[in-house]
């Protein structure tokens, strides 16, 4: 800013520095770096935007985060492509979730260290297996629509590492389902900005 600017020996620095850079911008004499820089503040103010929360990227995490934040502020969210341009919506398998008896907590939490010979790290596991029921609940409430049998129970499958059958899936297009609907979601809901094709 112009204030920054504003002792000489900070002028003379940048005198040093960048008089040749200064002196095409200024051509005759001594740059004026005050105003300058009070224009290029002026610049920047113009191009400035205000938010409470920004998000960078569009794929679960991101857009999940910003519905939430939506009731706490203003979301920005900026994506370098397309909304659904992302891993989550390349994301072909299903989604992991104590569901129905006689799977539990306990069971999801030892097959997921077992799988992971030693190297999981159990608070985390812990935490993860336990928020899963709660957080497939928001993705359902946001729209997702996972298979279901005839008489409405969720389609479970049990893959590789799994004692039950925990894996709620959307067809073979799990991830796009869920990019889907957060993505409708998000368009539709209030105090939120998008950017796609935006770098930050």
């Amino acid at each position: 800013s112009a204030e920054v600017f504003q002792s000489n020996h900070e002028g003379d620095l940048i005198d040093k520095i960048h008089r040749p850079v200064f002196a095409q911008v200024f051509p005759g004499g001594r740059p004026d770096y005050r105003a300058f820089f009070i224009t290029l503040r002026r610049i920047i103010a113009h191009k400035t935007m205000k938010t409470d929360f920004l998000v960078i990227g569009s794929g679960a995490a991101g857009l999940s985060f910003a519905l939430k934040a939506a009731a706490h502020g203003h979301v920005t969210i900026v994506t370098k492509g397309e909304m659904n341009e992302c891993n989550t919506n390349y994301a072909q398998g299903g989604i992991c979730s104590v569901t129905y008896a006689p799977d539990t907590f306990e069971k999801h939490i030892r097959d997921t260290l077992v799988c992971g010979a030693g190297k999981c790290d159990e608070a985390a596991v812990e935490l993860v297996v336990k928020r899963a029921p709660e957080l497939i609940r928001d993705l359902i409430e946001w729209g997702t629509r996972f298979d279901k049998t005839p008489d409405g129970r969720f389609e479970l499958n049990r893959e590789g590492g799994h004692t039950e059958h925990r894996i709620l899936h959307h067809e073979d297009l799990t991830g796009a389902e869920i990019e889907r609907a957060l993505v409708e979601s998000v368009r539709r809901a209030r105090r939120q900005t998008l950017f796609p094709h935006r770098s930050s």
